[in-house]
This record gives structure tokens, C-alpha cells and sequence, in this order.
């Protein structure tokens, strides 16, 4: 999991955007899923940049999006657990 992380944070340099591919995928995704995502995008694109600006090295901003994009999942996690009903 850790790699996926590092894999994904590595990307964060792209401006924040919703692009046909992406608008394919979420389509019937929950709206809530959704938007956790799109709030992750805006923030880690801007912490990525922010970092960048501060001539911080690359390896460090890598690995403090791939931690801040941890708690992105866990809030995905917890918001398809609500919406789930429990299984007994």
C-alpha cells in the first residue's frame, strides 16, 4: 500500500483537474466518495506546490503527500462503512 501512496503522490504535481478518464471512472461512485477526492486533489496539488516553492527536496514532498493522502483513504474507508449497512 505504501508504494500505491508514494506512486500516486509522485503525480501530485499536476494541476488539480477532473479529465474524461477520471469523470469515466467516478461514474457510480458515491457522491460523498467523490468528493473526498476531489478535496484531496486541491489540497495535495497545493501543498505540492507550496513545498516546491520552498525548495523543499522532492523525496521529502513525496513522502508528505503519501502521508496526507493516508488520511484521504481512511476518510473514503469510513465514509463507504456508514453508508454500508453492517453485515451480521
Amino acid at each position: 500500500m505504501a508504494f500505491v501512496r508514494v506512486r500516486a503522490a509522485r503525480l501530485r504535481g499536476n494541476p488539480a483537474r477532473v479529465t474524461r478518464i477520471i469523470a469515466t471512472r467516478q461514474t457510480g461512485i458515491p457522491k460523498a466518495v467523490c468528493d473526498i477526492a476531489w478535496r484531496a486533489q486541491l489540497r495535495l496539488s497545493a501543498k505540492y506546490w507550496r513545498m516546491n516553492a520552498r525548495h523543499v527536496n522532492h523525496n521529502k514532498i513525496v513522502v508528505a503527500l503519501a502521508c496526507e493522502l493516508s488520511g484521504f483513504v481512511w476518510a473514503i474507508g469510513q465514509s463507504v462503512n456508514q453508508s454500508q449497512p453492517t453485515r451480521k
